[in-house]
């Protein structure tokens, strides 16, 4: 099943946020992740692909970036 993700910047985590370090990430998520930043936009990815990634979740790529699914 298709799922849309996008990423938004954060300026301020909460210190009951879990942070994932890009380096955490899978190799397909870390392709994903970089799609994301470069498209500056929602893109559709397959539901195994979303599965390497948490709503809501917080990763260190360049900036701190917010998961949207």
């Amino acid at each position: 099943m298709p799922c849309e993700l996008a990423v938004e910047p954060v300026s301020t985590i909460h210190c009951d946020k879990q942070v994932r370090d890009y380096d955490q990430l899978n190799p397909t998520a870390k392709q994903t992740l970089a799609e994301l930043t470069a498209e500056e936009s929602e893109i559709v990815v397959s539901s195994q692909i979303a599965a390497g990634f948490t709503r809501n979740e917080i990763i260190n790529y360049t900036d701190y970036l917010r998961i949207k699914m």
